[in-house]
């Protein structure tokens, strides 16, 4: 009589953990994989704006290759959804690149201008992106 309520037991909680675990699996399931890359790019973003205020271009490279990442695999999960926003998003991005490898060890003042310039062309990019595609990522 034990043996059988432990096992109906062990049964019920293990059809209890397949419920959980199926209504999990499909609450991921209801967003795109580029709601999550554009929530990793925006933070990037936010680390290239605070680099910049404070002066630190040193780390302004490094920042951009992981925007740079991020911004890839929003644009290639998204394109199709959003081709506007996206290819807005790579033209934005690309530019500020650009700009990113002709810094020397001390840039001038006029590219630091420009990096900012970009920097919030890119911010506006993907703040349309964002705005586009808000309903489905919620």
């Amino acid at each position: 009589m034990i043996c059988s309520m432990r096992a109906t037991r062990t049964r019920g909680l293990g059809a209890a953990l397949a419920v959980a675990t199926a209504a999990f699996s499909l609450a991921a399931c209801g967003k795109p994989g580029y709601c999550d890359d554009k929530s990793k790019l925006q933070s990037d973003i936010q680390s290239l704006t605070n680099q910049l205020q404070n002066g630190d271009v040193k780390s302004v490279k490094s920042t951009l290759e992981k925007i740079d990442g991020d911004a890839q695999k929003v644009i290639s999960s998204a394109k199709s959804a959003f081709p506007s926003e996206t290819a807005a998003m790579s033209s934005s991005v690309k530019a500020l690149k650009t700009s990113v490898k002709g810094l020397g060890s001390s840039p001038t003042p006029d590219q630091l201008v420009t990096l900012v310039s970009q920097s919030q062309s890119v911010v506006a990019s993907v703040n349309a992106f964002d705005k586009a595609a808000g309903s489905k990522c919620g």
